[in-house]
């Protein structure tokens, strides 16, 4: 998918996400990827930190943008971006209302 193509909802949780990660990591964390010239692949949502296998399992299936469980129609993709000399790969699932494929 290109950037063209991608829903708003996915380009601001990308943002948001790629934020997140720059955050968290830190400026030295950030600069000792950048220096390996790493690539880092990343999920757009992640379950809470204390999920049970149950939840895992439902987060899995859902979609990124909605959170509500796929039947059998869950999208998915990837988004790549280049930030600050470092490539960003993230993965996303979307049920066929927000990946535009059913109203």
């Amino acid at each position: 998918m290109t950037k063209e193509q991608e829903p708003a909802w996915v380009q601001a949780k990308v943002d948001q996400r790629i934020a997140f990660m720059r955050d968290v990591m830190g400026h030295l964390g950030w600069a000792l990827v950048k220096s390996q010239q790493a690539l880092l692949m990343t999920p757009l949502t992640e379950p809470n930190e204390n999920a049970t296998q149950a939840e895992m399992d439902a987060w899995e299936h859902s979609c990124d943008n909605c959170g509500k469980p796929s039947k059998g129609d869950l999208w998915t993709g990837s988004v790549s971006r280049s930030v600050d000399g470092v490539q960003v790969v993230i993965t996303f699932g979307a049920c066929g209302r927000c990946a535009g494929k059913r109203p």
